[in-house]
This record gives structure tokens, sequence and C-alpha cells, in this order.
């Protein structure tokens, strides 16, 4: 049986809505505008790589970039930064779990693990409200 990178990118999104449930938004793509909207969860398909494992299969790596998003600050509500960072910080545990669980594996692919370390940085979407971004660098392993 062949499995799909979208067969993947759909299990993921499905675990990654029953593991973060504070998240506003969980989508398969990065929206030009989050209107506001803190926390949205992003899994950004990166790239693939197909290995031959013997005359009996191929390993497929489905590479992923999971991005959590979570708007900076905003005064008219008194979202602050300190909210903004602790909300970040209770979601990267959300994250641990989805990924330590297999990330709702129902299609069995081999592993699901975090390439390398998270990163944070700035992101400013159309409409100019700013937001924190973590990346967890992801690869799913599928053997067939």
């Amino acid at each position: 049986m062949t499995i799909k990178r979208q067969d993947v990118v759909d299990t993921l999104i499905a675990g990654l809505r029953g593991t973060i449930t504070s998240a506003q938004e969980v989508l398969d793509y990065k929206p030009s505008r989050l209107d506001g909207q803190t926390p949205v969860v992003v899994l950004e398909s990166t790239g693939s790589r197909f290995k031959p494992l013997t005359a009996s299969g191929v390993q497929a790596e489905h590479h992923f970039a999971l991005l959590v998003l979570v708007r900076r600050s905003d005064p008219d509500s008194g979202w602050t930064e300190h909210d903004a960072e602790r909300m970040m910080n209770s979601i990267s545990e959300q994250v641990r779990t989805f990924i330590e669980t297999g990330g709702g594996n129902t299609i069995t692919w081999g592993a699901l693990e975090m390439v390398d370390g998270s990163s944070v940085a700035y992101f400013v979407p159309e409409g100019g409200i700013v937001y924190l971004q973590e990346t967890y660098p992801l690869v799913v392993r599928v053997y067939q």
C-alpha cells in the first residue's frame, strides 16, 4: 500500500486538532492574513525524500515545518507580550505530547520525529499585526 504525503498531512492535521486544543485554527497552509486570531497552528510541507531499502520497498521521508503563531500583543484586549510567551510555552508542551504520542498515527508510518530544535522568530502577515512564530522541524518516515 502506498501512503501519499497528503495522507500523512491529513493524519497530522487531525492529530494536531486533537492535541493542541488551545489553537483557534489548525491549517495545512500558511495564510497571508490571520486577522488577529491567536494562537494558530500551521503544518507546512517542506519536501520529501525517497530511499530504496531493498527489492522489497522504499523509505519515504516527508518533511514538515510545524508553525505555532501567537499574537505578540493586543493593547485593546489587554493581551501582553508576557501572555504571548506563556501561550508559546503552553503550546510547546502540547507539541511535545503530539510528537511523543505519534502525531495521531492511524496509517502506520515508521516514525514522527523532530529533526532539529525549534526556533522562534517574528512573523508579520498582511494587516501588520506582529506574531511570534515558533517553528518545529518534523519528519515522518514511511516504509512501503
